[in-house]
């Protein structure tokens, strides 16, 4: 009887490693783990080193209600003056996260009223309007000079089409950069997801791409190329991949980071000194802007794009990876419930085996179902 017990027991054991093999290898796993490792998430503090200056609700505001009006009827001049504030409190690096892809046309109301009052006579005014349609438009000059003066400064550019996955980078078909004056004044990134069927991600942003290759030339990720300008760090930086992609270990919620208002640094109601030695995201939270996406800690409230990229960052600056686990620790780690558990139901008495069987259970779900946190 104890003969047919033990066969019965390593009969099981074997099947279900069998079977936890076909899965893992499978990838049917993989979304139950990010999913159940991401609810299972810890909150932690929020990292001082990163402040992010907020295109929200406030900055789209009426003028005569502290904000500046539509996004659309912006100048680029207004981003080169928050710039320059910015700039003025020494952060270790700036990101756009904005397109700046057109080149200007026509003149700002309010340029246009000042024109209008520093004219003497209907010709002045003519002349002046008329500097509005030259080329390279004046806002464009204004916003480039800024650029200019600085060396930590990024701006976004994005691929024109699909990923696809080489084994060491994510290829861009084609890319769409800054327009020229733009591009040539300052640095540019790219700070895409992918969505691949070698991705971490699909409605939801699990994972960041490391690796980029455009013309066969390999460029990281925006949120590494901010570390690297944070940390001094030329060499490799040591981050854990999965195709490679880089997993969230996202720190908090949405709109949890440290915002300042695009339109308070405009009007110089924000001390410069908040920048100060820190890294700088400059993106839209603004709703009606859309630029937010689904996060695996929160299914119900989106987070801002820009907010998604400090929680990578953050990722790196905790040296807090994600991980999945080897298929071998996997297969071990399975092998040792399945056995304790056929043990304990074929020879211990009910309550007991009950008790070990959901300490297994409690044990195999603080495990993350195949993912660990490294770091």
């Amino acid at each position: 009887m104890k003969t047919k017990k033990l066969l019965a027991g390593v009969g099981i054991a074997l099947g279900t490693l069998v079977v936890a093999w076909v899965l893992h290898a499978s990838g049917v796993l993989r979304e139950s783990g990010q999913v159940l490792t991401h609810g299972l998430y810890e909150e932690r503090a929020l990292s001082d080193e990163i402040v992010i200056v907020a295109i929200d609700e406030k900055t789209m505001s009426l003028p005569e209600d502290g904000g500046m009006g539509k996004l659309s009827s912006w100048p680029w001049s207004f981003y080169g003056e928050v710039l320059d504030t910015i700039e003025q409190g020494e952060p270790s690096g700036i990101f756009y996260d904005l397109l700046f892809g057109t080149e200007s046309s026509g003149i700002h109301g309010d340029d246009l009223k000042e024109a209008f009052e520093a004219s003497e006579s209907e010709m002045d005014f003519a002349l002046a309007v008329a500097e509005y349609v030259a080329s390279p438009h004046p806002y464009d000059v204004a916003f480039a000079e800024s650029l200019q003066k600085y060396q930590n400064v990024y701006l976004l550019k994005t691929s024109a089409g699909d990923f696809s996955w080489n084994g060491e980078a994510f290829e861009v078909e084609s890319e769409i950069r800054p327009s020229q004056l733009f591009d040539a004044a300052a640095k540019s990134a790219f700070s895409n997801t992918v969505d691949t069927e070698d991705s971490e991600n699909s409605n939801i942003i699990y994972a960041i791409p490391t690796q980029f290759s455009v013309d066969g030339e390999t460029e990281e990720h925006i949120d590494l190329q901010l570390i690297r300008e944070h940390l001094g760090t030329a060499g490799d930086l040591e981050i854990p991949t999965e195709n490679g992609q880089m997993l969230i270990n996202y720190a908090a919620g949405s709109y949890s980071y440290p915002m300042v208002s695009f339109t308070d640094v405009y009007h110089g109601q924000v001390d410069p000194s908040v920048f100060e030695g820190k890294i700088v995201l400059i993106g839209a939270t603004a709703a009606i802007i859309q630029d937010r996406q689904f996060t695996p800690i929160d299914s119900e409230m989106p987070m801002p794009g820009i907010e998604i990229h400090a929680n990578a960052i953050q990722t790196i600056l905790d040296e807090a990876y994600l991980e999945y686990q080897s298929l071998g620790g996997f297969l071990v780690m399975v092998g040792l419930i399945v056995l304790g558990t056929v043990a304990v139901v074929l020879y211990a008495p009910i309550l007991a085996g009950s008790a070990v069987v959901a300490a297994e259970i409690a044990a195999f779900l603080s495990m993350r179902n195949g993912v660990s946190i490294a770091g």
